[in-house]
């Protein structure tokens, strides 16, 4: 954590809720590229967002039917074969936008399995270009 004392970063991740030391060093040795795709990117009603490794949980994106960030519900669907989707607070009635998700996730899931693995290498402009490459649905 020398090293981030000495640059004088502070890190939180809710209002008044510093991190440990263990935790910004892991923030600090395992950068996270991100993006909100929506629906003129995807054809996907809503907001997918996409990232590369974070945490311990396996590749996957999110999908948000209105905006992402917050508190918003959202679904996660795996990439993996066959993929899982899991509900956070997704209205069912929204299930025609998920379902639109996993098959915009299906065919891209080579690209995104690869952004995944290996986007925290790519620069802005390599990014730019790998989202430029996704398929749109429909």
């Amino acid at each position: 954590m020398a090293e981030a004392e000495t640059l004088g970063l502070a890190f939180s991740f809710a209002p008044g809720r510093a991190i440990s030391e263990v935790e910004a060093e892991e923030l600090l040795d395992d950068p996270v590229e991100m993006t909100n795709l929506r629906e003129r990117h995807t054809g996907v009603p809503g907001v997918i967002y996409i990232s590369t490794r974070q945490g311990q949980h396996g590749p996957r994106i999110k999908w948000f039917p209105q905006r992402a960030g917050g508190g918003d519900p959202f679904l996660t669907i795996t990439l993996e074969q066959p993929p899982r989707l899991l509900n956070h607070g997704v209205n069912p009635r929204e299930a025609t936008g998920a379902v639109a998700a996993a098959q915009w996730a299906e065919i891209n899931r080579d690209a995104l399995l690869h952004f995944w693995a290996n986007g925290t290498v790519l620069d802005v402009d390599e990014i730019a270009e790998f989202t430029r490459t996704l398929k749109r649905l429909g």
